[in-house]
């Protein structure tokens, strides 16, 4: 099906958003890069498993990237949905895009149902508090340096600043933290998944890749949250994460076209209930 071109409000022109306060019932998701095919099908498959969630968190890699038209692609199947998308960016998001809004400490409202959330920007889902802290690093850094493209494919602003993790750090806590990227102490499908790229990476590569999983770390022993979502790894688990400051429910979201990429939050108890296979209408 041809999809119409919309007319989009750029990041550069995002409105100051002072607060954001989203219903008690919310989607999350994991990465997406840029797949239109999975847009399609898994906007549907959330509206008809649950038509009262109006919302997707989305945990980055979600693809936004220069001169491209997914952004399109993605209003015209969230407006026949009715689902509004506030993404966490990830490292494969176009951070040039971004700057400027994150600048002024503002979102990015990309296009009419699509909006990135700044490091550090808290919100409300319900009656519980919420923290996003996008990026991540990426482990092929190396790689992605020296290819030719038209377009950046690696973009210096995946990882935070000392300022931006202090100023999440000085917020305090919080009940929901959402990130991209993981912390140094994670559930076992995604140590297996950093172990083995651990492996494979080049030396300043690993280091680089500890150094924002330590932020992840400052982060979320500042915000010591009650559910800590995240994406990154590809992977799909939940459960707890011992931590100095306790244990810490985790849920790892997995890629596009995966059982595990879609889950409902219930933020009035904190269940999580991820889609089936049935329901993502996955036949694998």
């Amino acid at each position: 099906m041809p999809v119409p071109a919309c007319a989009r409000a750029r990041a550069a022109h995002s409105p100051v958003m002072d607060s954001l306060a989203l219903p008690s019932r919310v989607a999350v998701a994991g990465d997406w890069h840029g797949s239109r095919v999975w847009v399609q099908s898994v906007l549907a498959s959330i509206r008809r498993a649950d038509a009262e969630v109006r919302d997707v968190l989305h945990v980055g890699d979600f693809g936004l990237w220069p001169a491209d038209t997914y952004l399109d692609a993605v209003d015209y199947w969230a407006e026949r949905t009715g689902l509004r998308l506030w993404v966490t960016p990830g490292n494969h998001d176009d951070w040039d895009q971004l700057e400027a809004p994150f600048g002024r400490g503002d979102v990015a409202r990309v296009s009419e149902w699509v909006t990135f959330l700044p490091r550090g920007f808290r919100f409300t889902v319900g009656d519980r508090t919420a923290v996003s802290f996008g990026g991540a690093a990426s482990h092929d850094r190396a790689w992605r340096r020296t290819q030719r493209s038209k377009h950046p494919i690696w973009w210096p602003q995946e990882i935070a600043t000392d300022a931006e993790v202090a100023a999440a750090v000085g917020g305090g806590s919080a009940d929901l933290l959402v990130t991209h990227d993981v912390p140094t102490t994670v559930l076992p499908a995604v140590a297996a998944v950093l172990d083995r790229r651990n492996g494979e990476d080049a030396p300043e590569d690993a280091a680089y890749v500890h150094a924002s999983a330590r932020q992840i770390d400052a982060v979320r022993a500042a915000v010591r949250p009650l559910l800590h979502v995240h994406g990154h790894t590809h992977v799909h688990e939940i459960g707890d994460v011992d931590t100095d400051h306790g244990p810490v429910r985790t849920l790892a979201l997995t890629n596009e076209r995966r059982h595990g990429n879609i889950a409902f939050l219930d933020a009035d108890t904190l269940d999580v209930r991820t889609l089936t296979k049935e329901e993502l209408r996955l036949a694998w």
